[in-house]
């Protein structure tokens, strides 16, 4: 492990930071280290792509290089913008630290003797965005993780950066995911909250609350406690916390939509056209790693320029971002979603979780009041304060208002899913992340507002334990539940078998494997970088695919297993260009060995073959 956090950091320092940096230089504006991560993470997806689709793999250390050279040399002369201090943001980061050690950190790892400790929550989610990363270390576009052969559109910011760090830092994806990224975007979003407030006016104590926000969590214990044994906060789809511990790529999206609009606040304060074009570059990249936050920022910039006038920034902002986000929501990720209106589905949701039916209009209405209090928690005092800056007269505060405003608006109003939902019940919906992407952005209004309050002595203590005691509970029971959750093992003789599936092919191999799930995702496809047809680990494939398409291929790997005719069983394989096998625990095959099965690995309860053609 601290090998692979030595690497995960040489990685950070040259790949994302320095490069982060340099774009401030090139820029000409005073550095600022709140910019330097955000801005990192776009120069190295930006320069990963580039390898991929030119198919020259020495470009991404050269332009990696080349930005950290220019770095060194421009250094001479560099100045610091003011901000608050890095020492300031320790206490908060060392909470979120906490948080994630008794949480993520002991998960997606090998444990004690030699078995695989995989994390069991939303573990479909996990299994998918390690596999697209392992995918971006061999091509573009990727294949859908899963349904190997099938190209995939989608919004691939952050699997580039970590499809780069597992090939040239040699840190693989779960890694990544479970200790080292998400301590990245810890700090990265602590930074910036951090900055923002202080760009905003908000005072010391405001700036001093800000990085705490992420640890604090919104009333759904009010909803929970007592009959609810998951994390509480799953009832009210408020809290970025569930997002940055699992590392869901709208944490990363959006840093870098509050980055844009800062940058364009202080070019609007007149700190330079440097900082303008900063904002450009971060407002295009946005809807490649996230596209609800593309969709959300571009809302905001919408409301912006429409209550200000100040159409001029608005539009260089929002064309290229609508340009990125077409290139996402045009393609065949979003083919088999639809937008709809059909008000107060999340509360639906919640009646169901908390198996109370369906309800009268009257019950319904309550029920939607009870549950907006919870979700928007000690959230509901940054209201007025976000409301007031509609009318601040500044392009970039509207923008933020409207953003911190409308996300349970839209929530409550829309639902977003796949065309064919069959199996979701209550019906799956989408539009939770515009509520999940609100939250941080009016936390901001929050602590500003909190941050003018007078109070000293036993008054200031006591109103610290108050907020305390509202918006730590679900916070301690999330982490809580996380650790009850029993983590899915994988036998120690499952790791040996995909060392031995590594040293025998390449990343990008397809390997043969029942697609009916076992407890823990598919091995080949997370540990080891190869694809595979077909996993029913995965439930949304429906979201990528048409139905007939998915049908169709899963008949198609059933029929390798159940076929006793080896010449059929080749078919089936050429078909699917399978190289190897894997079989688990009682898993077999119906026909002969002899002749197209070659053995490499084979235990009692995992076996691996090389297909012979």
């Amino acid at each position: 492990m601290l090998s692979t956090a030595a690497a995960y950091a040489a990685f950070a320092l040259l790949a994302l930071l320095g490069p982060g940096l340099a774009l401030q230089r090139a820029a000409r504006v005073r550095l600022d280290p709140a910019f330097a991560l955000p801005l990192g993470l776009v120069f190295c997806a930006v320069a990963w792509w580039a390898s991929l689709v030119l198919h020259q793999p020495w470009l991404f250390p050269v332009l990696i290089a080349g930005a950290d050279v220019a770095l060194l040399l421009s250094w001479r002369g560099a100045g610091w913008s003011e901000g608050p201090s890095l020492r300031g943001a320790l206490p908060a980061l060392l909470a979120l630290v906490a948080v994630l050690a008794a949480s993520e950190y002991p998960r997606n790892r090998t444990g004690s003797r030699g078995e695989f400790v995989f994390c069991n929550i939303v573990p479909e989610d996990m299994a998918f965005h390690a596999a697209l990363a392992w995918e971006l270390t061999v091509s573009y576009p990727p294949q859908v993780p899963g349904l190997s052969g099938v190209p995939m559109g989608y919004h691939n910011g952050l699997p580039l950066v970590r499809a780069a760090a597992a090939r040239w830092a040699g840190v693989r994806p779960l890694d990544q995911m479970s200790r080292c990224e998400t301590t990245l975007m810890a700090l990265a979003m602590v930074l910036l909250l951090r900055s923002v407030v202080r760009r905003l006016g908000g005072t010391p104590l405001a700036v001093a609350l800000a990085g705490w926000t992420l640890v604090a969590t919104d009333f759904s214990f009010l909803l929970g406690a007592g009959r609810w044994s998951e994390a509480w906060l799953y009832l009210t789809d408020s809290n970025l916390l569930f997002s940055l511990v699992h590392v869901n790529s709208s944490v990363a999206a959006t840093a870098l939509s509050l980055c844009a609009l800062l940058a364009l606040h202080r070019f609007l304060e007149g700190e330079g056209r440097g900082w303008l074009v900063l904002a450009v570059v971060l407002c295009a990249a946005v809807p490649q790693f996230k596209a609800f936050v593309g969709a959300h920022l571009l809302f905001g910039l919408g409301v912006g320029a429409l209550v200000t006038r100040r159409f001029r920034e608005a539009l260089l902002l929002t064309l290229p971002a609508l340009v990125t986000l077409g290139a996402v929501v045009l393609g065949r990720a979003a083919a088999e979603m639809e937008v709809v209106v059909d008000p107060l589905t999340i509360v639906k949701r919640l009646q169901t979780n908390l198996g109370l039916g369906g309800g009268e209009t009257l019950g319904l209405l309550l029920w939607t009041l009870l549950w907006l209090g919870a979700s928007l928690g000690l959230r509901i005092l940054g209201l007025p304060a976000a409301w007031r800056s509609l009318r601040s007269g500044s392009l970039a505060i509207v923008a933020l208002a409207a953003i911190a405003l409308s996300g349970w608006p839209i929530g409550l109003a829309f639902r977003v899913m796949p065309l064919d939902y069959a199996g979701w019940r209550p019906p799956y919906n989408e539009a939770w992340y515009f509520i999940e992407q609100s939250a941080p952005v009016l936390w901001i209004f929050t602590v500003i507002g909190l941050g003018r309050l007078t109070l000293a002595g036993a008054r200031a203590i006591g109103a610290g334990l108050v907020a305390a005691a509202l918006t730590l509970p679900s916070t301690v029971q999330f982490v809580w539940a996380h650790r009850q959750a029993p983590p899915a093992v994988a036998p120690p003789a499952v790791v040996d078998a995909m060392a031995v599936l590594e040293a025998a092919g390449a990343r990008g191999d397809v390997v043969l494997q029942k697609p009916e799930p076992k407890r823990y995702p598919p091995p080949p496809m997370v540990l080891v970088g190869r694809r595979v047809p077909f996993t029913r680990f995965i439930p949304y494939l429906y979201q990528v695919a048409p139905r007939r398409e998915l049908l169709e291929r899963i008949e198609l790997v059933r029929r390798f297993f159940k076929t006793a005719d080896p010449a059929e069983a080749r078919q089936v394989a050429q078909a699917l260009q399978a190289r190897f096998v894997c079989l688990y625990g009682d898993d077999a095959v119906a026909f002969p060995l002899e002749g197209l099965l070659q053995p490499l690995y084979e235990q009692p309860n995992v076996k691996v073959y090389k297909i012979i053609f």
